[in-house]
């Protein structure tokens, strides 16, 4: 059982599901094209996938999360190790090769929007590390959340 946060969920890195967030986003924007810059891939792989959780919505089964508190079933989390490196030698969450293994184990996993820590504030967008276009980019995101809510379409996937 893993935390949301507030303001929004915010450990990306440590996600794993099926449509939120199937990859590693830190890999994704090492990885980008030379013609897409830093703050583009940035905010394509972290600040759109960083969605708001109402208290009341069902818990998200996921391959993989942390986001500030994570509960375990101590037969599953004794069989489990944390390794901050994938199969290819890169820098990868921890998280995920602990969590990867309980799911391999039979655990299954899951994000808890009613259970609430707060985010970070120096995981989350910060309008003053972004140029005009970026902060603009963030507003619209925010306008059509408001009526398009991300956090319908993970109800989708039950």
């Amino acid at each position: 059982m893993f935390a949301s946060a507030s303001p929004r969920y915010y450990d990306i890195w440590a996600l794993r599901h099926p449509t939120w967030c199937p990859h590693d986003c830190w890999h994704r924007i090492w990885e980008r094209p030379a013609r897409e810059s830093f703050e583009a891939a940035k905010f394509r792989e972290v600040f759109d996938r960083q969605i708001a959780l109402p208290p009341q919505m069902q818990p998200i089964e996921v391959r993989s999360a942390f986001g500030g508190l994570g509960l375990y079933r101590m037969p599953y989390a004794l069989k489990a190790r944390y390794v901050g490196l994938d199969a290819q030698g890169r820098e990868a969450s921890e998280h995920v090769a602990f969590n990867e293994a309980i799911g391999r184990a039979g655990g299954r996993l899951f994000v808890f929007p009613e259970l609430q820590v707060r985010a970070p504030q120096q995981h989350l967008y910060n309008a003053g590390e972004f140029g005009l276009r970026w902060r603009a980019a963030m507003r619209l995101r925010q306008a059509v959340e408001r009526y398009r809510p991300a956090w319908r379409t993970l109800q989708q996937c039950r």
